[in-house]
């Protein structure tokens, strides 16, 4: 964190109030749609399609997620997003069950095919407590003059520094 503001700001927020299981659904509807209008909902992630960023309720406890979803609309490109959101947690899931560390995800579908990956968020720890995380991009701006793909960067970064 950065900042005297930024801090204060972080210390007087209001902490989150988990979104119950029950009521994921509909929230994460009204949540996308926020995203969707352009309001930031709680996320500075980056990537092509909207996100948003929340506390909810889980099968292993309340936990701050991400949430990438799907717009409303059943489109080719709509069901494509959302065979893919499928198919990550999937494929997060293989790899947990071989003893790879990955995020714990799951998948919700509305009654008209809305899709959301809830994926649990490895930069946060409990109600309030974010911990110290830099990206690459922010890195790659330091120390790379044009950035490129992660694997470039990371051949770069193996060369220079190891």
């Amino acid at each position: 964190m950065v900042g005297e503001g930024n801090y204060q700001r972080w210390i007087t927020a209001q902490r989150p109030a988990e979104i119950p299981l029950d009521q994921k659904l509909t929230r994460y509807e009204q949540l996308a749609s926020d995203a969707l209008a352009g309001e930031i909902v709680g996320s500075s992630a980056g990537g092509e399609q909207p996100k948003f960023t929340c506390y909810a309720q889980t099968p292993s406890g309340n936990k701050h997620v991400l949430v990438k979803f799907t717009v409303p609309q059943q489109t080719a490109v709509s069901q494509r997003w959302g065979d893919l959101l499928i198919a990550e947690s999937i494929a997060a899931q293989i790899l947990r069950d071989g003893g790879i560390h990955a995020i714990e995800s799951t998948v919700l579908v509305t009654s008209n095919r809305q899709v959301f990956l809830e994926a649990e968020r490895f930069d946060c720890k409990g109600n309030d407590g974010r911990l110290p995380i830099v990206s690459l991009e922010a890195v790659q701006s330091e120390f790379i003059s044009s950035p490129g793909s992660w694997p470039e960067a990371m051949r770069y970064y193996h060369s220079a520094f190891v």
